[in-house]
């Protein structure tokens, strides 16, 4: 188990825009998933921790501060180019951190064949399809003891097909190095395996921060509710009524009335008479509707 915390941290690119705003939680566990579109800062984040951008603010894993220079003695982090050298070959990738610390290189020789690279331990890595690459920067991860790995979107590489094996092959490893893990993802489903507890990012806040479970069932807005529906939750326009204590809402083109006594758990009973934006998703088997402010796009009602 470890204690993860980030107090307030942002990123400000030249111009004055910020990639990252405020972000601030508190984590216990052995892997944070991050979950966020191209643009959302997930891979900023990263790269903050890892000590490879400037930031304001403060990363602590198990009481100490994260330098915010590189910190190869402490975290590993596989990049958007999965931190490939690409003039050398596989196997001098994989070797790569057992080398240069002078140690042993037989146990890179065994990953070497647990994932499959034999193939192409020669071959320079250049030269080697994009979904090879994963597996190039993945056979590295218990070479050297870590007390953090950080990951961003290390299976963009792959097809459908592949991500399921390589996903189960990464949880498997993940649970045998003893440093904290966080994993960033474009993918609920990566994240739901991955993550004790996930950070749904947004134009570079945190929209929500949970258990999958919590984000499944109460997600705070929009945005989350789109991600944890896999995309189906389509919020449409609709006038807020009441009946009895239960609301009223034009959901799919018919009429909805909501069950007893959700009229009272609205967050304000003004949204009543006015437009609201209405969407109906699946939590695990059961279907939900999301109620959210037309401005903000922010939760007003989860039933």
């Amino acid at each position: 188990m470890h204690v993860f915390s980030a107090k307030n941290v942002s990123v400000a690119y030249r111009g004055g825009s910020r990639a990252l705003r405020g972000f601030d939680l508190d984590f216990e566990g052995d892997c944070l998933a991050v979950v966020g579109g191209e643009k959302d800062g997930k891979t900023t984040l990263i790269n903050a921790i890892a000590g490879l951008v400037g930031y304001s603010g403060e990363f602590v894993l198990d009481g100490v501060s994260l330098s915010k220079k590189p910190q190869g003695a402490r975290v590993q982090a596989i990049l958007e180019d999965y931190c490939i050298l690409k003039r050398k070959t596989v196997r001098e990738n994989v070797c790569y951190p057992l080398y240069v610390r002078g140690a042993d290189t037989a146990p890179a020789e065994k990953a070497i064949d647990e994932f499959g690279l034999r193939k192409y331990a020669d071959m320079r890595a250049k030269n080697v399809k994009d979904n090879v690459k994963p597996y190039i920067a993945v056979a590295r991860l218990g070479l050297v003891k870590r007390d953090l790995y950080l990951f961003d979107d290390v299976l963009r590489a792959l097809n459908k097909d592949e991500k399921s094996g390589f996903l189960s092959k990464l949880k498997e490893i993940s649970l045998n190095l003893e440093g904290m893990k966080i994993f960033a993802t474009s993918d609920i489903d990566e994240a739901q395996a991955m993550g004790d507890k996930i950070v749904v990012l947004y134009g570079g806040v945190i929209e929500q921060y949970g258990t999958y479970e919590e984000l499944l069932e109460k997600p705070l807005s929009n945005k989350v509710a789109e991600i944890m529906s896999r995309g189906n939750a389509v919020f449409r326009p609709t006038v807020l009524r009441e009946y009895q204590g239960r609301l009223i809402v034009r959901c799919d083109d018919e009429t909805v009335t909501l069950e007893e006594g959700s009229a009272n758990r609205l967050i304000d009973r003004r949204y009543i008479g006015r437009e609201v934006q209405v969407a109906k998703y699946t939590a695990g088997k059961t279907v939900k509707y999301l109620l959210t402010d037309s401005e903000t796009d922010k939760s007003i009602l989860r039933l």
